[in-house]
């Protein structure tokens, strides 16, 4: 397996692992001699290679001049399919593949799997479809005799490949793919410098099945092997890639033997930069063609000719850009990797310098010295030089490294001559926002191809070479079958007209794609599967901009150039395309007929992906038919205006039975192709069709399954049609709350995407549900009436008429009420909560947020409690100036609510939060939580830490003496907390749902009836309580003198500022917490007198009332006592 084989090259150690060998007819075969192959990166051997002599390569020339004469005569759709077999095996193995190519050439691995690995599976795909189109031209002619001319396309026999090191796979992929597509067997010679992934290579077409001697590999240097495999007598074709001096070699040994040659050599690319240039748009992809892969592409810009009056600009924005290149390890995340070898880092670097003799300025850049593992390696960064004359070696001489150098021109004329002015004519591009400065230069520019605003842009379908000492020959299908007429010195002026079209298409803008497309097509091009592609685009777009007549004449155009072609699926498309179209201008029969032609076609192709299409087409032309004899269902939403039964009284149902069972049929193919996202588009259709037939719970089912695979699969579209139409099959079976949620998360999908087609909907959604809502009115339908102003509601808050929303939500919220729709309630008060804070007014919206927390406790829904209290703290924070907050209560407002409620709400400002609190009154706290409790009482004692304290605001005495009694003070404080809390059971009398548990409300109240002191027993049980938790919790070292003094400073700060008898909770905690510390000293002397008891009387220590724990309860039990009978008192007098 070929994961098998990568894996232990990236596991072995540098030098390590066992030799590569040559592939000569399905066999791996040793070599006599070996040489050294270099990683670049460090500059060490990681490998050894052959260095193939005379016999290897007789042997493997003669294993595929036998392999020819069966291979030759196979079917197109036999080598087409190993092709693609062998596609898909270097697709699954892509990511080891890149490690190796980044390890053999130097580059980033990124650049490796992002670029090199996927067009190598390109160009095997492509050329294995390719064939099965080919065409061979004929003609008829009548004089002197009737006859029929045509011509005959035959391989051409044993092809020798001889491919370069800077684009390994990529390159050799384009040899070998259409060498084999057309029936030729191949000896393929790689770079002696990257010959590791070629060789990984050969063990995927071994797995892939190919016949032995059909693809051979020699490997070795260009004396030693690469001359031995061109003067083959058995070798009638060589295609080369590489230097220009060894093009020349090859091309004078193929004439001298009459061989067919096809050259791809150096280039001296120039890039031409006008004024209109939009840099901001195009920079980043002119540095891009200047240094990718360390500038080793034969077609990196090397010369930049930039107009004078943008020449200081560009060149600083262009050196600006280099400097943001990383270089470095090709394993990490870099730009540039390393130059592949010593001998060419050397060469670049003498370039550099030589740059600087002939007086050029080198603005950034140069050779860099590398650390570590890296020391070794051979790094070079992006260089810019400038101010070099057209005569100078850097301007004339191929470099083919990350250097480019800038000039400025004038004119046109001036710069296309001065372009032209070298020796090679490979490629060029040329960058304006002016179509006729981009048409007029590229077509004087005499080079192979020219790009207009981009680069490196390729169709397959279109010949590649290069013209003068750049190539001879062009690299397609033709150079490899005899009969096919090598195409003239051509210039390809790739236009990206069409380009531009598709992404203004993309876009959505389709007013601007059209002139785009037919800008291209006036432009002409010799390529029909160019112009096919146009045509469809085109008709695509005339189809969105409704344009239906001009939509039907580009799909028309597009079906005859597939004719022309034999494209079968083409022409299956094409007739798909006409009847999407005749199906919206309402001619079903011609929809009918057209969509049949295209099932006809799929289903003599037996291909499964056109045949789910063409049934999907026909079952959506059924649909619309039967659509359109439904009354009220011009849109998708106007079936839920009326009776839904009445509405669909006129559904033709043999049309519908009709596109059930082509939804069905198309669904069966696409769960074959394990296409899910036509699946579950599929479900959604069959849903609609039974909708229409009534059947709403399997149209539930449907929509339910099309909502799974959408969420599984994140498209977002399908997730919120899916829940409109789950909402109106809920509905109309009575199950409305389901319908509202399914509305619901519809709405808060559109909310959060904002596109143009939720605001379309948005109106749609309006209009329809207006015209449902007088309906409503008219019956006396109150449900269907609250869902109307809901929608309405929803759809102008998407269309941000947020007034709008408001009246009709509180509509909404009336007919809830009226009809006791606790659900209904809650929504419209969380919808008009986020009206007002969209419109500004606060209060508002903290009121209607009040209002839902209150329901939620009344439906005992923590949940919603909860979400409703964060809701209201996030609105506080956000909005703190424009609330008003009086006496620590947030004030409401709640003059739009017709039938308003009273809330309080105290807000507690904390250093790094916000909390708050609901009350049923003023100054009472829902917080307490009374739990009854066994009695537990206390203890007198005194308190040295205490100096002055103030007790209360209306309380003047202070404490001076150190030993006075720290509990009279503390009996004080618990007082003033006992009143506090006698307020909140009042309260809780008033209202019992609180924060308690019902049956524990009842018991109080009960209990508090019952007995005038029961209040002050659980009063007293809870405090008691408290005290326990809060002695466990004690802080260390509140005995500390300057702990104290703080607690006398807030204390008599609170007495200053006039706080009554609400004294702060915390500063009482701390009281609590320092009693319970006496305490617990007490406990401690009280143990040492027992001990000291017990040691002299022995039977002390069985009496239970010596326990200590027990003692000291007992003790503040008297304490508590005093306390009770003090409240009494005070509670007489009252």
């Amino acid at each position: 397996m070929l994961k098998d084989v990568i894996d232990r090259l990236l596991r072995s150690p540098n030098n390590e692992h066992e030799p590569i060998t040559n592939f000569i007819n399905n066999e791996f075969v040793k070599a006599n001699d070996l040489i050294p192959s270099v990683n670049p990166a460090t500059g060490h051997t990681w490998i050894q290679i052959p260095n193939s002599g005379k016999e290897d390569v007789d042997r493997a020339v003669a294993a595929a001049n036998q392999a020819f004469q069966a291979w030759s005569v196979t079917s197109a759709q036999y080598r087409s399919n190993l092709l693609l077999k062998l596609a898909d095996i270097i697709e699954q193995n892509s990511d080891g593949l890149a490690v190796l190519e980044s390890r053999d050439q130097g580059k980033p691995v990124k650049l490796a799997r992002m670029i090199d690995i996927p067009r190598c599976v390109h160009n095997f795909r492509f050329f294995a479809t390719a064939i099965l189109h080919h065409i061979s031209p004929s003609t008829i002619m009548d004089q002197p005799v009737r006859a029929v001319n045509y011509v005959r396309n035959d391989p051409v026999g044993v092809a020798g490949l001889i491919s370069p090191w800077n684009l390994p796979l990529y390159l050799l992929s384009f040899k070998l793919a259409p060498a084999l597509a057309t029936g030729n067997t191949v000896v393929c010679k790689p770079s002696e410098m990257t010959s590791v992934t070629a060789w990984v290579l050969m063990h995927a077409f071994k797995e892939a099945g190919f016949p032995a001697g059909v693809v051979n590999m020699v490997i070795g240097t260009g004396p030693s092997t690469g001359q031995h495999l061109v003067e083959h007598p058995d070798v009638p074709l060589v295609s080369f890639t590489g230097s220009t001096a060894v093009g020349k070699r090859i091309g004078e040994i193929g004439a001298r033997l009459n061989k067919k040659i096809s050259l791809e050599m150096g280039g001296k690319n120039a890039a031409i930069i006008y004024p209109s240039c939009d840099l901001g748009k195009h920079l980043q992809t002119i540095a891009r063609s200047c240094f990718i892969n360390q500038g080793e592409i034969c077609l990196c810009s090397s010369r930049i000719f930039v107009h004078s009056s943008i020449y200081e600009d560009f060149v600083e924005k262009l050196v600006q850009e280099a400097k943001k290149y990383t270089v470095g390890n090709p394993t990490e995340d870099v730009t540039l990797g390393a130059m592949n070898s010593e001998v060419h880092f050397n060469k670049v670097k003498s370039y550099i310098t030589l740059a600087e003799e002939e007086g050029g300025t080198v603005h950034c850049g140069g050779v860099l010295h590398m650390n570590g593992e890296l020391k070794g390696g051979f790094f070079i960064a992006p260089t810019v030089v400038t101010d070099l004359p057209d005569s100078s070696r850097c301007m004339q001489e191929e470099i083919f490294g990350p250097v480019v150098c800038v000039t400025r021109f004038e004119s046109l004329e001036e710069v296309t001559a001065r372009a032209n002015d070298t020796t090679y004519g490979l490629s060029a591009t040329v960058w304006s926002e002016n179509n006729e400065e981009l048409i007029n230069t590229a077509h004087r520019l005499r080079v192979g191809t020219v790009w207009c605003n981009t680069w490196l842009t390729r169709d397959l379908n279109m010949p590649f070479g290069g013209t003068k000492q750049s190539g001879m020959g062009q690299a397609a299908l033709g150079p490899y079958s005899r009969g096919m007429r090598d195409a003239d010195e051509a210039s390809i002026a790739c236009l990206e007209l069409a380009k531009e079209g598709e992404r203004f298409c993309r876009e959505g803008n389709f007013s601007e794609a059209i002139p785009r497309f037919l800008d291209a097509i006036r432009l002409g091009t010799n390529n029909l599967s160019t112009l096919s592609a146009i045509y469809c685009q085109l008709g695509n777009a005339y189809y969105s901009t409704n344009d239906m007549d001009n939509a039907y004449v580009y799909h028309s155009y597009d079906a005859i150039v597939a004719r022309l072609m034999h494209d079968k699926l083409g022409e299956a498309k094409a007739y798909g395309n006409m009847g999407n179209v005749m199906k919206m201008k309402d001619k079903f029969a011609d929809a009918l007929e057209l969509t049949r032609k295209q099932l006809a076609i799929a289903n003599e192709l037996d291909d499964k992906q056109c045949l789910a299409r063409a049934y999907y087409n026909l079952g959506t032309i059924y649909h619309a038919r039967a659509k359109l004899a439904v009354k009220k269902s011009r849109n998708e939403y106007a079936s839920r205006a009326g009776d839904a039964g009445d509405g669909n009284a006129n559904a033709d149902n043999d049309d519908l039975r009709a596109a059930l069972e082509c939804y069905m049929s198309s669904s069966k193919y696409s769960q074959s192709l394990e296409d899910h996202i036509n699946v579950g588009r599929l479900f959604g259709c069959v849903g609609n069709v039974l909708y229409l037939l009534r059947d709403y719970r399997g149209a539930i089912e449907c929509h339910e399954k099309r909502l799974m695979i959408a969420s599984q699969f994140g498209d977002h579209i399908a997730k919120y049609r899916a829940y409109v139409n789950l909402g109106n099959a809920h509905v109309l079976l009575s199950e409305v709350d389901k319908g509202i949620e399914c509305y619901t998360k519809h709405y808060h999908y559109c909310t959060q995407k904002q596109t143009s087609a939720t605001l379309s909907y948005a109106k749609r959604l309006s209009a329809s549900e207006k015209s449902a809502l007088n309906l409503a009115i008219e019956k006396g339908d109150k449900v269907r009436e609250a869902q109307c102003c809901f929608y309405i509601a929803c759809s102008s808050s998407l269309l941000r008429h947020y007034s709008s929303a408001g009246t009709y939500h509180l509509r909404h919220l009336s007919l809830a009420r009226s009809m006791s729709d606790s659900a209904g309630q809650a929504r419209a008060y969380n919808s008009l909560a986020t009206v007002y804070s969209n419109l500004g007014e606060y209060s508002k919206a903290a009121y209607f947020l009040a209002c839902n927390r209150a329901l939620a406790a009344e439906m005992r829904d923590d949940t919603m409690m909860n979400n409703a209290e964060d809701s209201l703290k996030k609105l506080i924070q956000e909005n703190r100036r424009d609330l008003s907050i009086e006496g620590g209560y947030l004030q409401f407002d709640s003059s739009d609510d017709p039938e308003p409620q009273t809330h309080y709400c105290r807000v507690v400002e904390e250093r790094d939060s916000t909390r708050i609190e609901f009350t049923d009154q003023p100054n009472a706290s829902i917080a307490l939580n009374i739990v009854p409790c066994p009695s537990t009482p206390s203890v007198n004692f005194r308190n040295p830490l205490m100096k002055s304290v103030g007790v209360e605001a209306t309380e003047s005495r202070r404490f001076h003496n150190q030993q006075e009694d720290f509990l009279d003070f503390l009996s004080r404080m618990q007082s003033a907390r006992l009143d506090e809390q006698r307020c909140d059971v009042s309260a809780l009398k008033l209202n019992p749902v609180v924060s308690m548990g019902r049956r524990q409300t009842d018991s109080l109240i009960t209990t508090t009836t019952e007995e005038p002191d029961a209040l002050i027993d659980l009063l007293l049980n809870a405090q008691s309580r408290r005290m326990d938790e809060q002695r466990a919790a004690l802080l260390p070292g509140l005995n500390d003198q300057e702990q104290a003094q703080e607690l006398l400073e807030k204390l008599e700060s609170a007495s200053s500022e006039g706080r009554g008898s609400r004294i702060d909770d915390a500063l009482i905690d701390l009281l609590m917490r320092a009693q319970s510390q006496r305490m617990n000293e007490q406990r401690s002397e009280l143990a040492s007198d027992r001990n000291s008891s017990v040691e002299s009387d022995p039977a002390a220590a069985t009496t239970p009332e010596d326990d200590v724990s027990a003692l000291v309860m007992r003790m503040q039990a008297g304490r508590f006592e005093e306390q009770r009978a003090h409240l009494n008192t005070q509670n007489e007098n009252a």
